[in-house]
């Protein structure tokens, strides 16, 4: 059985692939990767929330409680003795800054919807692809599964989406497990990209996984 720590690096390691650490992937104020924070927009989603989560141009002011019980990476983070984060009292009356560098759209949608703000429906077809890559990367697709089903519902018919957005039916499908829309999205791009377009690759934009839930490895033989 894994302990806390081990379960713990492994959350993170989910998180962000890319072999680097939680202190590697906060983002340094005084670096030109990100904008000032005060030239960046502070939105409240919680007025009274103990933790601003800053995207490349936005804050958003949260309660770490709401996000430690709906994503487990969001729980290993602020688990005490692990990272910095855990560390911080949270009966400072100023809440704690940290930056994640994630889409601003996406990140608020998330936040909106993991404190029971009712976001406008349907959500955009292509803001549920990002949204449901938000939701892999902190665990939470469970979580926002009923309002990207809901989306998806209010979006039918598909048979009248561009190509392009069947692309990101696939994606939100995919993160969301909605397996009917999954299995048409993959029908109908079986169908709708031409036969000579050999550099339109699904590979380059699905998950590794998305693979194998469907047979014969017919996402490469889509393209």
């Amino acid at each position: 059985m894994a302990t806390n720590n081990q379960e713990t690096q492994q959350l993170i390691q989910h998180a962000w692939p890319d072999g680097s650490n939680l202190k590697q992937a906060l983002a340094d104020e005084d670096s030109d990767k990100f904008t000032s924070a005060k030239d960046r927009d502070l939105v409240n989603i919680d007025d009274n929330g103990d933790i601003i989560l800053w995207t490349k141009t936005k804050g958003f002011r949260v309660n770490s409680a709401v996000l430690v019980l709906a994503s487990p990476v969001f729980k290993a983070m602020f688990r005490p003795n692990q990272f910095l984060e855990g560390s911080v009292p949270r009966f400072s009356t100023l809440p704690y800054n940290l930056s994640l560098g994630d889409d601003s759209d996406a990140m608020k949608l998330l936040c909106d919807i993991l404190h029971f703000n009712t976001p406008e429906m349907p959500i955009p077809i292509d803001m549920l692809a990002q949204l449901g890559q938000l939701c892999i990367k902190y665990q939470c697709n469970t979580v926002v599964k009923e309002y990207a089903f809901k989306s998806m519902r209010q979006h039918e018919p598909h048979s009248m989406l561009e190509l392009v957005d069947c692309k990101m039916v696939l994606l939100a499908a995919y993160a969301f497990d909605l397996e009917d829309d999954f299995a048409w999205a993959m029908d109908a791009l079986a169908f709708r990209i031409p036969s000579n377009t050999k550099s339109l690759s699904l590979c380059a934009v699905l998950p590794d996984a998305v693979e194998s839930r469907y047979p014969q490895n017919s996402v490469s033989q889509v393209v």
